[in-house]
């Protein structure tokens, strides 16, 4: 089993490899989607960053709850509604690293 300091710092480590990858792509083709009906990049940074903030939450819940009950989480919709598509690639960025 992996410690919660080892995890996170393999995760930091992650992030560090990709982002100067993720850096290099520019603002059109971050927003382009590989094909019809797929997400683009910027889509896919956007889904990370909802997924982090629904999944710390369910840590906390779980923490704290005896009852392990959590919310649903439509990713789909929440992609759509947080128009990632019309942020800057430079901002989604940031704010995943």
């Amino acid at each position: 089993m992996v410690t919660p300091p080892a995890c996170a710092e393999r995760l930091r480590v992650a992030v560090n490899a990709a982002e100067p990858v993720l850096r290099a792509m520019t603002d059109a083709d971050s927003g382009r989607a590989s094909a019809s009906g797929k997400w683009s990049s910027k889509q896919i940074i956007g889904h990370l960053i909802d997924s982090a903030a629904n999944n710390h939450q369910r840590f906390v819940r779980g923490a704290l709850e005896d009852e392990l009950v959590f919310p649903g989480y439509a990713q789909e919709a929440w992609v759509a509604v947080q128009q990632y598509q019309d942020v800057a690639w430079s901002d989604l960025l940031a704010l995943w690293a």
